[in-house]
């Protein structure tokens, strides 16, 4: 296994340890870097794959790159990923369905 694929291992096992499957994920940043709607090996785009794949709603926010992500998001998969106007948006909403400890 690389290293970005043992990343993204690891921050699933972080995120199903969390978050139950039915709540909604926030993943806030979608660009490939900071300020730009650059989306081309962008780490935050594959995470939304990667959380649709394995059965997660997910809420996307990017400043910049909502746009370039809208139309580059046309797998079967698209249908659960929201797109929010505001980062406290997708916070919010996704904060509900945290599990407590």
């Amino acid at each position: 296994m690389n290293a970005i694929a043992a990343s993204f291992s690891r921050l699933l096992d972080i995120i199903a340890a969390h978050q139950p499957t039915s709540g909604p994920i926030a993943v806030l940043g979608l660009s490939y870097k900071p300020d730009t709607a650059v989306i081309e090996q962008s780490q935050g785009v594959a995470l939304v794959d990667r959380l649709c794949a394995h059965g997660h709603r997910v809420l996307a926010y990017d400043p910049k790159a909502l746009d370039a992500t809208r139309a580059a998001v046309h797998t079967p998969l698209s249908s659960s990923v929201r797109f929010t106007a505001t980062p406290v948006t997708a916070m919010s909403i996704s904060v509900r369905g945290v599990k407590r400890r």
